[in-house]
């Protein structure tokens, strides 16, 4: 059996005259269908893309018996049949022709679609294919190289659409090994990361505060909790007037500068520099 095949060489073509000279059967299918028997004395058929849908059987042959109507679904039919006898076709064209030589017998299709899968189910199609397949028991030989594939080898030979396929894979794998790259790296950096050096975020806090020309607002919630932690360590309220923070000061043993930068805003660095030390002082005897 021979389906649509595309090219046969003249060494395929006398082959398969031979085959059916020595009692072969050879069912061949689609527009390929002469190039396939120009070696046996039917040279002379002529392929027509002209559609046949439904044919049924114009000549009493094994090949059509029981069989009343064959659908087709593709284009295809003989405008001229040579020295075959048609078996199956309408008015509209012939679909399917019988050649009996000495000893062997061709079955020339002129469209595969009811030897296909998807219309093998329909109408009497397959009681078709099993009667132009001969008696029961003969074994039956594919040409795959021919049927619709070519002679292509290794990766042309895949469809096109594998082939599209094929390069997503590889361009999707490539892709996901560019995003996860850092796998393929070291396990770890080869030096921990270290925070930035408290003198640096000192110096930007600094910066801040000095790009907002109101010292005495930004430091004002310094102030407040160093005020608050005197008050709770001294065990004083916490709106208690100055000379009470002033005694509770002195009583802790504060420097008067640091106790003095709690009862008024700052108005210079030093007062500054003061404030952060009572309030660093503070908070380590709260430990």
């Amino acid at each position: 059996m021979v389906a649509d095949a595309p090219e046969v060489t003249d060494e395929e073509a006398t082959a398969l005259a031979r085959f059916v000279s020595a009692g072969g059967r050879l069912l061949v299918s689609g527009d390929g269908a002469p190039a396939v028997l120009r070696y046996l004395p039917l040279r002379d058929m002529i392929w027509s893309s002209r559609a046949v849908d439904r044919s049924a059987p114009v000549a009493p042959t094994p090949e059509v018996e029981g069989v009343t109507t064959v659908r087709a679904g593709g284009p295809g039919s003989w405008r001229d049949a040579g020295a075959t006898l048609a078996v199956l076709g309408t008015d509209e064209g012939v679909l399917a022709t019988v050649f009996a030589s000495e000893r062997g017998r061709v079955v020339a299709l002129a469209d595969t679609s009811p030897w296909q899968n998807r219309l093998l189910g329909e109408a009497d199609n397959a009681a078709f294919a099993l009667a132009a397949a001969g008696e029961a028991g003969r074994p039956i030989h594919f040409a795959e190289a021919h049927h619709g594939f070519g002679a292509a080898e290794g990766l042309a030979a895949l469809p096109g659409r594998w082939k599209w396929a094929l390069a997503g894979a590889v361009l999707a794998a490539a892709a996901a090994m560019w995003a996860r790259g850092r796998r393929f790296g070291p396990p770890e950096d080869p030096e921990r990361a270290h925070p930035p050096p408290r003198r640096a975020y000192v110096d930007a806090i600094a910066g801040s505060l000095a790009r907002s020309r109101q010292p005495a607002e930004a430091i004002r919630p310094l102030r407040a909790s160093a005020r608050r932690r005197l008050a709770s360590r001294a065990g004083i309220p916490p709106d208690a007037d100055d000379a009470a923070f002033w005694r509770a000061g002195t009583r802790l043993g504060l420097p008067d500068d640091e106790v003095a930068s709690l009862l008024a805003p700052p108005d210079n660095d030093d007062e500054v520099m003061a404030l952060g030390r009572v309030l660093a002082r503070l908070e380590a005897m709260a430990r």
